[in-house]
């Protein structure tokens, strides 16, 4: 590399003094996997294109149809006006029920956790309290006279060796 940056993969061809850059073709370009999306993707929009259409012409027929008769316009316009009214009163009742229905799952579960949950609680500061009470009798009446001793023990080996060293270079002398 050599302190360049390297350029993305693409090959440069050369035609007429003018340089043109193609994308390197990937590894699933070609697959059946791949032909299948691209069929896919193909007809998807041209079902999202037809749907389209559809629509603007049933729009455009409906704008037609309404400016042929102006008093059945007004009477669609006020039924329009009252479906709509409708569907918002009914969907405001819908969410209240749901909240209340929360209100009251929440209140159950504020419950369970004072009723239950506290009383775990408390017990795993009982155990929590215990478990060190145990860690410091264990560490102050078994591991700290271990300690000693074995700090005695290796304390007199060091002496022992030392005198022996000792005796030995005396005798050598």
């Amino acid at each position: 590399m050599h302190g360049k940056m390297r350029e993305p993969a693409a090959r440069v061809c050369i035609l007429s003094h003018t340089a043109m850059t193609e994308p390197t073709p990937s590894p699933l370009e070609g697959s059946p996997a791949e032909a299948a999306r691209a069929t896919v993707n193909r007809k998807a929009g041209w079902v999202a294109a037809l749907v389209g259409v559809f629509f603007v012409l049933v729009l455009g027929g409906v704008v037609f149809v309404l400016t042929l008769d102006p008093a059945r316009t007004a009477n669609l316009r006020d039924i329009t006006i009252i479906l709509l009214m409708v569907s918002l009163i009914v969907i405001n009742l819908v969410v209240g029920v749901l909240l209340v229905v929360v209100l009251f799952r929440l209140q159950e579960m504020i419950s369970f956790l004072r009723g239950e949950l506290a009383p775990l609680l408390r017990d795993a500061t009982q155990t929590v309290h215990t478990v060190r009470g145990t860690a410091t009798f264990v560490s102050d009446h078994v591991a700290r006279p271990i300690i000693r001793a074995a700090a005695w023990v290796a304390g007199a080996q060091q002496f022992a060796r030392s005198l022996t060293q000792r005796a030995r270079r005396w005798r050598g002398r």
